[in-house]
C-alpha cells in the first residue's frame, strides 16, 4: 500500500487528481496503520483541487482524529470551508490553525508546495485568503526607535 501512495502522491503533484485518489483511497481503506503515511490529508488535498469541499472535509475530519493539530490539515479545512461559503467556520478553522501555528501566513506556508499545476496553487492560495489566513507577516515599524537610531 506504500507504493500505492507514493504514486498518488507523483499523480498529486502534476495535477492528476482522480488517479491520486484513487490510490490514496486503496492506500488507506487497505489498513495501513504507519503513522508516517498520511493518506486522509492527501486524500483531503487532492478533493479540495477538484473543488470537492464536501469530501475534502470529511478526509480533513478523518486526518484531524490521528493528528488534530496537523498543519496542513487545518489549512485546507480552513480553505475548504471558505471556499463552501461556511465563513464563521472558516473564521474559526482558521483561529485554531493560528493559534496552533501563530507564525503562519499564506506566502511562508505555499513554500513547502511543489505542485506543478499553478491554478492548484492558485486556487488553494485562494481559499486560505478566503478563510482569512494572512498573505504575509506584517511588521509594525516603531519610528521613535528608527529616528534614535539615525541621530
Amino acid at each position: 500500500m506504500g507504493a500505492r501512495g507514493v504514486l498518488g502522491i507523483s499523480h498529486l503533484v502534476v495535477g492528476e487528481h482522480r488517479q491520486a485518489i484513487e490510490l490514496f483511497s486503496a492506500a488507506a481503506q487497505r489498513g495501513n496503520s504507519d503513522p508516517r503515511y498520511q493518506w486522509a490529508a492527501l486524500n483531503a488535498f487532492s478533493h479540495y483541487l477538484l473543488r470537492q469541499y464536501d469530501a475534502s472535509l470529511s478526509w480533513a475530519r478523518e486526518a484531524l482524529y490521528l493528528n488534530p493539530n496537523h498543519l496542513q490539515v487545518l489549512a485546507v479545512r480552513a480553505a475548504a470551508l471558505a471556499q463552501l461559503g461556511r465563513d464563521e467556520e472558516a473564521a474559526n478553522a482558521v483561529e485554531v490553525l493560528l493559534t496552533s501555528f501563530p507564525g503562519l501566513t499564506v506566502e511562508r506556508h505555499l513554500r513547502n508546495f511543489r505542485w506543478k499545476v499553478a491554478a492548484d496553487t492558485a486556487h488553494y492560495r485562494e481559499g486560505l485568503l478566503k478563510a482569512g489566513v494572512p498573505l504575509h507577516k506584517s511588521t509594525i515599524v516603531d519610528f521613535a526607535s528608527k529616528r534614535t537610531a539615525n541621530s
